[in-house]
């Protein structure tokens, strides 16, 4: 069984499949408003070539059927999950230790945000909605969690901002159930997602 994942993986898997007779199973992580017009066109000349395709959500099995042209009956849904167990909230000592880390007082506001720093998180809306809340609360610190391509305009925008003291940049963290336990409203900015795993 070859499983793929993407619009690349998906067509010359499905190809790759084919010649060398296995089966292809597609997963699918969320319904795209930005499908490239051709991958349509690829999903249809290829849709008899996916012998199973996956979908964390109902909207996604739509999708699926509708835009990505795999036949319903070929598609199973298995809900997208979260290890619970992982995530269960830390001791406060330890939220304040990671607090002590980044700089962060243990009476600072931290508005938090957990995700790579990509244009799709919407990290610069969210800095932009920060100066009337800072002016409210003294106190409050901005906390981005995550890398990427984003970083150096983030950081570009908050010093354009006059926020640059007040926003930390944490970068990769692989603690992220302490960083949340740091964290006292968790912020989503995205511009789109799928089946979000925060």
């Amino acid at each position: 069984i070859l499983p793929v994942h993407g619009y690349a993986a998906a067509d010359f898997g499905r190809l790759a499949a084919r010649w060398l007779g296995v089966g292809l199973v597609l997963h699918e992580h969320f319904a795209d408003p930005r499908m490239p017009r051709y991958q349509g066109w690829a999903d249809r000349a290829l849709r008899g070539l996916t012998h199973r395709a996956i979908a964390v959500s109902g909207s996604t099995r739509d999708f699926l059927v509708n835009e990505r042209h795999v036949p319903a009956e070929r598609v199973r849904v298995l809900w997208n999950g979260a290890p619970l167990d992982e995530f269960a909230p830390v001791p406060r000592e330890q939220a304040l230790a990671v607090r002590r880390d980044l700089g962060l007082a243990h009476d600072h506001l931290v508005v938090g945000s957990v995700g790579r720093l990509s244009a799709q998180k919407g990290h610069r809306h969210l800095l932009d909605a920060l100066p009337p809340v800072f002016a409210a609360h003294p106190q409050a610190r901005l906390l981005l969690v995550g890398d990427g391509d984003e970083e150096r305009p983030l950081r570009d925008q908050a010093g354009q901002l006059g926020l640059a003291d007040r926003v930390v940049f944490a970068g990769h963290r692989s603690d992220v159930p302490a960083v949340l336990g740091s964290i006292d409203v968790l912020a989503i900015s995205s511009l789109y997602e799928g089946t979000p795993l925060a």
